[in-house]
């Protein structure tokens, strides 16, 4: 307060003074204060349009870069904005950066649970990361708020089948389908989920709808897949022959055609193809078991017997092949060979274990007390 007076008077009339001074420097102060919060706020919220506009402007124009960090600066001035929040992810799911993404998501719904597009986004983003049970919960609750996006219907079912539930996802696609009936992606997904139900007319149906949207290689294979389940072998060879067009050097599609070709008794074609998808995947027990398989059937069992043991050596759990050897080895009457596919056989397939043993003692190769 300065010097002391000595005046007792001189000290009472100070401090009244300077008490008012206080108080009117008070009131000044919080009248300045809520001013300047005031004007600091429209300051900000100017400031985050701004960048929300900006960062707009850099999405519609590709630039995901610079609208992620349009938004991650609108972000950094309010992190209260749930648009700033939201777009962000986006931005950083056309970036692949997924991590990114579900932290962004994660934050805008903390601010807004009830967004049905952000859970649907949170979902997409956890998919890509495959956690895909967490993504199958998003979407689920992303359609308690918004039941009617064909969009997250579709997504719901893609993550069923890649969860390897078919018949739910047959269940969401459908749903899908009645909202956007012109959905490729959706119809493709339905084709997929009949091929894995074994449900063979409905998924040539899909299938051929699939192909009529997008010359896809994995619709026109399983296409062709469910024409072989349908033993329409014709149709299945030249839907094969569409695939080799689409992508020449799948080697499931030479395994599938030697199939086509083995059930048409054209053992030369069906050989051919066989050796075509060993030279694409030397290391494919597949092939190898099918190449036997038609040597067998072609009473040639000592090449059966040959390329069926490099089979097992690549996959020694193949029951098929190792039922196929045993086979071979009864045609070649090597008793030790045949009793040995049997002892391993009935560990870990009962009904084909037997089916072999009474070939076995019908074809007198072992005793039942040897």
């Amino acid at each position: 307060m300065g010097k002391l007076v000595p005046a007792v008077l001189a000290v009472l009339i100070l401090t009244v003074i300077v008490n008012a001074q206080i108080q009117k420097t008070a009131h000044n102060r919080v009248f300045l204060d809520e001013d300047y919060d005031y004007t600091e706020r429209l300051r900000v919220n100017r400031s985050v349009n701004e960048l929300l506009a900006k960062g707009l402007n850099s999405y519609k124009a590709g630039d995901y870069h610079a609208a992620a960090t349009a938004f991650s600066n609108a972000v950094n001035l309010d992190s209260t904005v749930f648009r700033a929040q939201h777009n962000l992810g986006v931005a950083h799911l056309h970036l692949d950066d997924y991590e990114a993404a579900v932290n962004d998501f994660r934050s805008a719904l903390a601010l807004n649970e009830q967004s049905a597009v952000t859970w649907h986004f949170l979902g997409f983003a956890y998919y890509h990361l495959n956690q895909v049970q967490e993504a199958t919960n998003c979407y689920l609750r992303a359609l308690q708020l918004d039941p009617q996006s064909s969009v997250t219907w579709n997504n719901l079912g893609q993550t069923y089948l890649t969860l390897e539930k078919p018949s739910s996802a047959v269940d969401a696609l459908n749903k899908a389908l009645a909202l956007d009936p012109n959905s490729v992606e959706t119809v493709s997904g339905l084709c997929f989920a009949y091929v894995h139900l074994n449900q063979s007319e409905q998924a040539v149906s899909f299938c051929n709808k699939a192909r009529a949207g997008t010359q896809s290689f994995l619709a026109t294979y399983y296409l062709a897949w469910s024409y072989l389940q349908l033993k329409k072998y014709p149709e299945a060879i030249k839907t094969l022959q569409d695939c080799v067009r689409l992508d020449p050097l799948k080697p499931d599609t030479y395994i599938a055609l030697a199939e086509g070709y083995y059930h048409l008794n054209q053992f030369r074609e069906a050989v051919a193809n066989s050796q075509k998808a060993i030279e694409l995947s030397p290391n494919s027990s597949p092939a190898y078991a099918g190449l036997g398989f038609i040597y067998f059937q072609m009473k040639k069992p000592k090449e059966a017997k040959r390329v069926l043991e490099k089979a097992l050596a690549l996959a020694p759990k193949s029951v098929s092949a190792r039922y196929n050897l045993a086979m071979t080895c009864l045609a070649l009457k090597q008793k030790d060979c045949a009793r040995e596919q049997y002892a391993i056989l009935k560990t870990v397939d009962s009904g084909l274990s037997t089916q072999l043993l009474d070939l076995m003692y019908s074809s007198k190769v072992v005793r039942l007390m040897q």
